[in-house]
């Protein structure tokens, strides 16, 4: 934006000495102000918006009592919440918990028996676990939960697999206009 001024007008309101905006560019517009100020500037909106805010701060602090103060402006606004899962990603990210959460319990399940059920084997009433060959006896009970733990993250991890795969792969964005 170019804006060139004269101050120091006459007092009986026409242009200062000397001065003529350019006639050759006629995208230029000149508008007098109020105290005897001669604005030349380009013919746009937002440029005409800041020319007229700032000829108002200045004669704010030129003339405190004989303007009245600028409109504050208003906040921006919010910005949207993100939207809410759907009932399908929730149902899929629950059942991917439940997959990990079964997993890190066989995991312990697992080092505190010494082995599992599945690799294990039973001999003459004894029942034993196996972790990479290595024997260990437990209880019948241990040795039931062990084998129906292993069991159970054949299940959870395919529909954890399944939810992963089916909610969690990326999606064209929406744009909301």
């Amino acid at each position: 934006m170019r804006v060139t001024s004269e101050m120091g007008a006459p007092a009986g309101g026409g242009r200062a000495a000397g001065f003529e905006p350019p006639m050759s560019a006629p995208h230029l517009a000149t508008t007098r102000i109020p105290g005897d100020c001669l604005c030349v500037m380009n013919d746009d909106a937002a440029a005409a918006a800041r020319l007229s805010k700032a000829v108002h701060e200045i004669e704010a602090l030129l003339h405190p009592s004989s303007t009245t103060p600028p409109a504050t402006p208003s906040p921006a606004p919010l910005a949207a919440p993100p939207p809410a899962p759907s009932k399908v990603n929730r149902f899929c990210s629950i059942v991917f918990g439940v997959a990990i959460f079964n997993f890190v319990a066989f995991l312990i399940g697992t080092a505190a028996l010494g082995g599992d059920a599945v690799n294990g084997k039973t001999e003459g009433g004894h029942y034993y676990v196996s972790d990479h060959g290595k024997l260990t006896e437990v209880s019948k009970a241990a040795f039931t939960y062990s084998r129906i733990h292993c069991f159970s993250l054949f299940i959870t991890h395919a529909m954890g697999a399944i939810c992963a795969l089916g909610c969690y792969t990326p999606k064209q964005s929406r744009r909301t206009k």
